[in-house]
Protein backbone atom coordinates (compact mmCIF):
# COMPACT_ATOMS: atom_id res chain seq x y z
CA UNK A 1 0.00 0.00 0.00
CA UNK A 2 2.88 2.39 0.72
CA UNK A 3 3.71 2.45 -2.99
CA UNK A 4 0.25 3.74 -3.94
CA UNK A 5 -0.82 5.85 -0.95
CA UNK A 6 0.91 9.13 -1.90
CA UNK A 7 -0.22 8.73 -5.49
CA UNK A 8 -3.77 8.25 -4.27
CA UNK A 9 -3.68 11.42 -2.15
CA UNK A 10 -2.23 13.42 -5.05
CA UNK A 11 -4.85 12.38 -7.60
CA UNK A 12 -7.87 12.21 -5.26
CA UNK A 13 -9.22 15.67 -6.07
CA UNK A 14 -9.15 15.12 -9.83
CA UNK A 15 -10.22 11.48 -9.99
CA UNK A 16 -12.42 10.71 -7.00
CA UNK A 17 -13.74 13.89 -5.35
CA UNK A 18 -16.79 14.12 -7.63
CA UNK A 19 -17.93 10.66 -6.49
CA UNK A 20 -16.90 10.45 -2.83
CA UNK A 21 -16.79 14.11 -1.80
CA UNK A 22 -13.87 15.98 -0.27
CA UNK A 23 -10.95 13.99 1.08
CA UNK A 24 -11.73 13.56 4.75
CA UNK A 25 -9.17 13.92 7.54
CA UNK A 26 -10.11 10.45 8.78
CA UNK A 27 -8.94 8.97 5.48
CA UNK A 28 -5.49 10.57 5.48
CA UNK A 29 -4.94 9.82 9.17
CA UNK A 30 -5.98 6.17 8.82
CA UNK A 31 -3.69 5.65 5.84
CA UNK A 32 -0.70 7.40 7.40
CA UNK A 33 -1.04 5.48 10.68
CA UNK A 34 -1.53 2.17 8.89
CA UNK A 35 1.78 2.61 7.07
CA UNK A 36 3.52 2.91 10.48
CA UNK A 37 1.81 -0.13 12.01
CA UNK A 38 4.21 -2.74 13.38
CA UNK A 39 7.38 -0.78 12.51
CA UNK A 40 9.81 -0.35 15.41
CA UNK A 41 11.01 3.05 14.15
CA UNK A 42 7.63 4.54 15.07
CA UNK A 43 7.51 3.34 18.66
CA UNK A 44 7.65 0.13 20.64
CA UNK A 45 7.32 -1.39 24.08
CA UNK A 46 9.94 -3.59 25.72
CA UNK A 47 8.41 -6.80 27.07
CA UNK A 48 10.36 -8.66 29.75
CA UNK A 49 9.70 -11.81 31.77
CA UNK A 50 10.72 -11.34 35.42
CA UNK A 51 11.05 -15.07 35.82
CA UNK A 52 13.46 -16.08 33.07
CA UNK A 53 14.73 -12.67 32.00
CA UNK A 54 13.69 -13.13 28.37
CA UNK A 55 12.72 -9.87 26.65
CA UNK A 56 11.71 -8.61 23.23
CA UNK A 57 10.47 -5.47 21.51
CA UNK A 58 6.82 -5.11 20.53
CA UNK A 59 6.10 -2.49 17.88
CA UNK A 60 3.04 -0.30 18.40
CA UNK A 61 -0.02 -1.11 16.30
CA UNK A 62 -2.18 1.46 14.52
CA UNK A 63 -5.65 0.17 15.56
CA UNK A 64 -7.08 1.64 12.35
CA UNK A 65 -10.00 0.47 10.22
CA UNK A 66 -7.73 0.00 7.21
CA UNK A 67 -5.41 -2.44 8.97
CA UNK A 68 -6.41 -6.11 8.52
CA UNK A 69 -4.14 -7.21 11.37
CA UNK A 70 -5.49 -4.71 13.93
CA UNK A 71 -9.08 -5.36 12.90
CA UNK A 72 -8.54 -9.09 13.35
CA UNK A 73 -7.36 -8.46 16.92
CA UNK A 74 -10.36 -6.20 17.55
CA UNK A 75 -12.66 -8.82 16.08
CA UNK A 76 -11.44 -11.50 18.49
CA UNK A 77 -11.52 -9.12 21.46
CA UNK A 78 -15.09 -8.02 20.64
CA UNK A 79 -16.40 -11.59 20.65
CA UNK A 80 -14.70 -12.30 23.97
CA UNK A 81 -15.97 -9.03 25.49
CA UNK A 82 -19.57 -9.79 24.54
CA UNK A 83 -19.43 -13.23 26.12
CA UNK A 84 -17.73 -12.10 29.34
CA UNK A 85 -19.24 -8.67 29.95
CA UNK A 86 -22.40 -8.04 27.93
CA UNK A 87 -24.61 -10.95 26.88
CA UNK A 88 -27.09 -12.38 29.36
CA UNK A 89 -27.85 -16.10 29.56
CA UNK A 90 -30.84 -15.90 27.24
CA UNK A 91 -31.50 -16.87 23.63
CA UNK A 92 -30.48 -14.50 20.83
CA UNK A 93 -30.99 -14.06 17.10
CA UNK A 94 -28.87 -12.43 14.42
CA UNK A 95 -30.93 -9.87 12.50
CA UNK A 96 -29.78 -7.88 9.47
CA UNK A 97 -31.68 -4.82 8.17
CA UNK A 98 -30.69 -3.07 4.94
CA UNK A 99 -32.06 -0.26 2.77
CA UNK A 100 -32.65 0.17 -1.00
CA UNK A 101 -29.97 1.43 -3.38
CA UNK A 102 -31.95 4.61 -3.97
CA UNK A 103 -31.52 5.68 -0.33
CA UNK A 104 -27.92 4.65 0.25
CA UNK A 105 -26.41 7.92 -0.98
CA UNK A 106 -28.23 9.74 1.85
CA UNK A 107 -25.92 8.02 4.33
CA UNK A 108 -22.76 8.54 2.27
CA UNK A 109 -22.90 12.33 2.40
CA UNK A 110 -24.67 12.52 5.79
CA UNK A 111 -22.80 9.97 7.85
CA UNK A 112 -24.25 11.32 11.08
CA UNK A 113 -27.46 9.51 10.04
CA UNK A 114 -25.86 6.06 10.38
CA UNK A 115 -26.20 5.85 14.22
CA UNK A 116 -29.81 6.97 13.83
CA UNK A 117 -30.39 4.17 11.31
CA UNK A 118 -28.96 1.73 13.85
CA UNK A 119 -31.37 2.97 16.51
CA UNK A 120 -34.32 2.59 14.15
CA UNK A 121 -33.28 -0.99 13.46
CA UNK A 122 -33.28 -1.79 17.18
CA UNK A 123 -36.62 -0.04 17.75
CA UNK A 124 -38.24 -1.92 14.85
CA UNK A 125 -37.34 -5.33 16.26
CA UNK A 126 -38.07 -4.33 19.86
CA UNK A 127 -41.57 -3.06 19.01
CA UNK A 128 -42.36 -6.45 17.47
CA UNK A 129 -41.07 -8.21 20.59
CA UNK A 130 -43.26 -6.01 22.80
CA UNK A 131 -46.31 -6.79 20.69
CA UNK A 132 -45.53 -10.53 20.85
CA UNK A 133 -45.27 -10.45 24.67
CA UNK A 134 -48.16 -7.99 25.10
CA UNK A 135 -46.11 -6.03 27.63
CA UNK A 136 -45.45 -2.29 27.96
CA UNK A 137 -43.03 -1.58 30.83
CA UNK A 138 -40.18 -3.68 29.44
CA UNK A 139 -36.96 -3.17 27.53
CA UNK A 140 -35.12 -5.11 24.86
CA UNK A 141 -31.42 -5.86 24.54
CA UNK A 142 -29.23 -5.63 21.45
CA UNK A 143 -25.69 -5.12 20.25
CA UNK A 144 -25.77 -3.34 16.88
CA UNK A 145 -22.85 -2.95 14.50
CA UNK A 146 -23.03 -0.59 11.52
CA UNK A 147 -21.59 -1.91 8.26
CA UNK A 148 -21.30 0.31 5.19
CA UNK A 149 -19.71 -2.14 2.77
CA UNK A 150 -21.15 -4.93 0.69
CA UNK A 151 -19.44 -8.14 -0.33
CA UNK A 152 -17.49 -6.41 -3.12
CA UNK A 153 -16.91 -3.13 -1.20
CA UNK A 154 -19.90 -1.30 -2.68
CA UNK A 155 -21.44 1.43 -0.51
CA UNK A 156 -24.13 -0.61 1.21
CA UNK A 157 -25.12 0.62 4.69
CA UNK A 158 -26.86 -2.03 6.77
CA UNK A 159 -27.21 -2.98 10.43
CA UNK A 160 -26.23 -6.25 12.11
CA UNK A 161 -28.15 -6.85 15.34
CA UNK A 162 -27.33 -9.43 17.98
CA UNK A 163 -30.72 -9.30 19.66
CA UNK A 164 -31.95 -10.98 22.83
CA UNK A 165 -35.12 -12.67 21.59
CA UNK A 166 -37.39 -11.51 24.36
CA UNK A 167 -37.93 -8.66 26.83
CA UNK A 168 -36.52 -7.73 30.25
CA UNK A 169 -38.72 -6.51 33.10
CA UNK A 170 -37.77 -3.79 35.64
CA UNK A 171 -37.05 -6.54 38.23
CA UNK A 172 -34.46 -8.02 35.79
CA UNK A 173 -36.60 -11.05 34.95
CA UNK A 174 -36.84 -12.15 31.33
CA UNK A 175 -39.50 -13.47 28.99
CA UNK A 176 -38.65 -15.03 25.63
CA UNK A 177 -40.87 -15.03 22.57
CA UNK A 178 -41.39 -17.27 19.57
CA UNK A 179 -40.33 -16.36 16.04
CA UNK A 180 -41.64 -13.02 14.72
CA UNK A 181 -42.55 -12.71 11.01
CA UNK A 182 -39.79 -10.70 9.36
CA UNK A 183 -42.43 -8.82 7.33
CA UNK A 184 -43.67 -7.21 10.55
CA UNK A 185 -40.17 -5.98 11.40
CA UNK A 186 -39.63 -4.72 7.86
CA UNK A 187 -42.88 -2.72 7.73
CA UNK A 188 -42.01 -0.85 10.93
CA UNK A 189 -38.42 -0.29 9.75
CA UNK A 190 -39.55 1.11 6.37
CA UNK A 191 -41.92 3.56 8.06
CA UNK A 192 -39.23 4.75 10.48
CA UNK A 193 -36.55 5.16 7.78
CA UNK A 194 -38.82 7.25 5.54
CA UNK A 195 -39.82 9.38 8.53
CA UNK A 196 -36.16 9.96 9.46
CA UNK A 197 -35.03 10.91 5.94
CA UNK A 198 -37.98 13.27 5.47
CA UNK A 199 -37.22 14.95 8.79
CA UNK A 200 -33.54 15.37 7.78
CA UNK A 201 -34.52 16.74 4.34
CA UNK A 202 -32.52 13.93 2.73
CA UNK A 203 -35.44 13.00 0.45
CA UNK A 204 -38.73 14.57 -0.63
CA UNK A 205 -42.28 13.25 -0.16
CA UNK A 206 -42.41 12.51 -3.90
CA UNK A 207 -39.57 10.02 -3.49
CA UNK A 208 -41.45 8.28 -0.69
CA UNK A 209 -44.64 8.01 -2.72
CA UNK A 210 -42.73 6.71 -5.70
CA UNK A 211 -40.92 4.04 -3.68
CA UNK A 212 -44.14 2.92 -1.98
CA UNK A 213 -45.53 2.13 -5.43
CA UNK A 214 -42.69 -0.32 -6.18
CA UNK A 215 -43.70 -4.00 -6.25
CA UNK A 216 -40.56 -4.72 -4.21
CA UNK A 217 -39.60 -2.12 -1.62
CA UNK A 218 -35.83 -2.67 -1.90
CA UNK A 219 -35.61 -3.00 1.89
CA UNK A 220 -34.38 -6.34 3.15
CA UNK A 221 -34.73 -8.11 6.50
CA UNK A 222 -32.96 -11.30 7.50
CA UNK A 223 -33.69 -13.08 10.77
CA UNK A 224 -31.36 -15.91 11.73
CA UNK A 225 -32.14 -19.04 13.74
CA UNK A 226 -32.52 -18.94 17.50
CA UNK A 227 -29.19 -19.32 19.33
CA UNK A 228 -29.34 -20.79 22.81
CA UNK A 229 -27.29 -19.27 25.63
CA UNK A 230 -25.60 -22.68 25.91
CA UNK A 231 -24.09 -22.28 22.43
CA UNK A 232 -21.32 -20.01 23.68
CA UNK A 233 -18.94 -20.66 20.81
CA UNK A 234 -21.62 -19.82 18.27
CA UNK A 235 -22.48 -16.56 20.03
CA UNK A 236 -18.82 -15.59 20.24
CA UNK A 237 -18.32 -16.30 16.53
CA UNK A 238 -21.36 -14.16 15.75
CA UNK A 239 -19.89 -11.30 17.79
CA UNK A 240 -16.65 -11.67 15.84
CA UNK A 241 -18.53 -11.68 12.54
CA UNK A 242 -20.30 -8.46 13.52
CA UNK A 243 -17.02 -6.61 14.11
CA UNK A 244 -15.06 -7.96 11.13
CA UNK A 245 -12.88 -5.56 9.19
CA UNK A 246 -13.09 -4.30 5.64
CA UNK A 247 -10.52 -6.80 4.41
CA UNK A 248 -9.90 -10.19 5.96
CA UNK A 249 -6.33 -10.63 7.21
CA UNK A 250 -6.46 -14.36 6.41
CA UNK A 251 -7.40 -13.89 2.76
CA UNK A 252 -4.81 -11.43 1.45
CA UNK A 253 -2.90 -12.98 -1.43
CA UNK A 254 -0.31 -11.97 -4.01
CA UNK A 255 -0.90 -12.92 -7.61
CA UNK A 256 0.28 -14.70 -9.72
CA UNK A 257 0.75 -17.90 -7.83
CA UNK A 258 -2.36 -17.65 -5.64
CA UNK A 259 -5.41 -19.62 -6.57
CA UNK A 260 -8.73 -17.82 -6.70
CA UNK A 261 -11.02 -18.70 -3.81
CA UNK A 262 -14.15 -17.10 -2.39
CA UNK A 263 -13.38 -14.15 -0.14
CA UNK A 264 -9.80 -13.66 -1.34
CA UNK A 265 -8.25 -10.29 -2.15
CA UNK A 266 -5.55 -10.66 -4.81
CA UNK A 267 -2.93 -8.07 -5.70
CA UNK A 268 -1.08 -8.36 -8.99
CA UNK A 269 1.71 -5.85 -9.56
CA UNK A 270 2.91 -4.74 -13.00
CA UNK A 271 5.45 -2.22 -14.20
CA UNK A 272 2.79 0.36 -15.10
CA UNK A 273 -0.13 1.55 -13.01
CA UNK A 274 -2.59 0.69 -15.78
CA UNK A 275 -1.71 -3.00 -15.66
CA UNK A 276 -1.47 -3.46 -11.87
CA UNK A 277 -4.74 -4.69 -10.46
CA UNK A 278 -6.56 -5.66 -7.30
CA UNK A 279 -9.17 -8.44 -7.47
CA UNK A 280 -11.78 -9.23 -4.82
CA UNK A 281 -13.67 -12.51 -5.10
CA UNK A 282 -17.06 -12.76 -3.40
CA UNK A 283 -19.46 -15.61 -2.79
CA UNK A 284 -22.62 -14.32 -4.47
CA UNK A 285 -23.39 -13.19 -8.00
CA UNK A 286 -23.65 -9.39 -7.98
CA UNK A 287 -25.67 -8.16 -10.94
CA UNK A 288 -24.03 -4.74 -11.26
CA UNK A 289 -20.58 -6.38 -11.47
CA UNK A 290 -21.66 -9.24 -13.70
CA UNK A 291 -20.43 -11.95 -11.36
CA UNK A 292 -18.84 -12.63 -7.99
CA UNK A 293 -15.61 -10.82 -8.83
CA UNK A 294 -14.55 -7.17 -8.93
CA UNK A 295 -11.32 -5.79 -10.39
CA UNK A 296 -9.80 -2.33 -9.73
CA UNK A 297 -6.63 -0.48 -10.51
CA UNK A 298 -4.86 0.14 -7.15
CA UNK A 299 -5.91 3.81 -6.87
CA UNK A 300 -9.59 3.08 -7.55
CA UNK A 301 -9.44 0.27 -5.01
CA UNK A 302 -8.12 2.67 -2.35
CA UNK A 303 -10.92 5.11 -3.16
CA UNK A 304 -13.60 2.44 -2.67
CA UNK A 305 -11.87 1.08 0.43
CA UNK A 306 -11.34 4.39 2.24
CA UNK A 307 -14.91 5.62 1.74
CA UNK A 308 -15.91 3.09 4.43
CA UNK A 309 -13.68 4.65 7.09
CA UNK A 310 -16.13 5.99 9.71
CA UNK A 311 -16.42 9.63 10.65
CA UNK A 312 -14.07 10.76 13.42
CA UNK A 313 -15.62 10.21 16.83
CA UNK A 314 -18.54 8.17 15.54
CA UNK A 315 -19.33 4.77 17.04
CA UNK A 316 -19.98 1.77 14.83
CA UNK A 317 -20.85 -0.59 17.71
CA UNK A 318 -23.88 0.50 19.73
CA UNK A 319 -25.54 -1.09 22.76
CA UNK A 320 -29.28 -0.73 23.38
CA UNK A 321 -31.80 -1.45 26.11
CA UNK A 322 -30.66 -3.92 28.74
CA UNK A 323 -27.19 -4.06 27.13
CA UNK A 324 -26.68 -0.29 27.13
CA UNK A 325 -23.85 1.21 29.17
CA UNK A 326 -26.38 2.90 31.45
CA UNK A 327 -28.05 -0.40 32.34
CA UNK A 328 -24.80 -2.34 32.68
CA UNK A 329 -23.13 0.54 34.58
Amino acid sequence: MDKWWLRFLNVYEDRFQHKYGYLRKEVTKNGDEFLKCGILDFGFARIRCDGCGYEYLLAFSCKRKLCPSCMKKRQLAHGEFLMNEVLEKVSHRHVVLSIPKRLRHCFLYKRELLPKLSKLAYESVFECLKIATDEKDVCGAAVNVIHTWGELLDWHPHIHLLMAWGVFYPNNSYKGVSRIPKDSIQKIFIHKVFKLLLKEDAITPDVVENMKSWPHSGFHTWVGPLISCLEKKRLECLGQYQSRGLISHDRLQFSPGAGEAKGQLLYEEAESEEHSKVTLIGEKFIKRHGGNKRVWDPLSFLADLTCHIPKHGSKTTLYYGYYSNKKRK
